[in-house]
């Protein structure tokens, strides 16, 4: 859903993450919450992710 609504960075300025909590069945004020557990470990794992497809490549 992060990277449907255009990443991390995007999603933060926009304040779309309560809106990301309640779509992931968690209430609407949990958003905070979500974003930091997607700071600490979603986006490192997409971010470890799209590096190794790349070095593959090369």
């Amino acid at each position: 859903m992060v990277e449907r609504d255009g990443g991390y960075r995007s999603v933060t300025v926009n304040n779309l993450w309560p809106a990301i909590a309640k779509d992931l069945g968690f209430k609407y004020q949990d958003g905070d919450f979500i974003r930091v557990i997607y700071a600490m470990y979603l986006d490192v794992l997409i971010y470890y992710y799209r590096f190794k497809s790349i070095q593959e490549k090369v």
